[in-house]
């Protein structure tokens, strides 16, 4: 069974190290790596529309600890322009956007989409369109 972390603060390390270590191996072979941070239920949205309300979210709880702290770290360290917080997107929307504990509904995905899309557009907003990203 996946053992979570009881501290989100080892969580936030683990992922700012992982977060360079995937930087780094995007430029040697010139890549632009694109950083999402995805919604989750328990940040930023109002639990009496989710489609689990009173069952609880389990060991999904956690994250709400952890949201808060690197919410509040994005604010004050400089994590690239390729990084796009799309957490709280759901605050104020009062309506069903989940369609199990943690996973979102069609409007849902299409509001992370849009979220992603417009962070992109506003990377390279000369062309207009989201900056290239390479495959290769």
């Amino acid at each position: 069974e996946l053992q979570l972390h009881t501290d989100p603060r080892d969580v936030i390390d683990r992922y700012l190290k992982n977060k360079k270590i995937i930087e780094a191996l995007a430029r040697a072979h010139n890549i632009t790596p694109v950083f999402v941070w995805q919604p989750t239920p328990v940040y930023e949205y109002d639990l009496q529309y989710h489609v689990k309300k009173g069952s609880g979210l389990g060991k999904f709880e956690f994250a709400r600890e952890g949201y808060e702290l690197f919410n509040q770290y994005r604010k004050e360290h400089d994590l690239g322009k390729h990084f796009i917080w799309c957490a709280d997107i759901q605050k104020n929307v009062s309506k069903p956007l989940y369609v199990g504990k943690i996973h979102y509904s069609a409007e849902m995905s299409a509001m992370i989409a849009h979220c992603i899309a417009e962070a992109l557009k506003s990377q390279n907003p000369v062309a207009g369109e989201p900056a290239p990203i390479s495959l290769q």
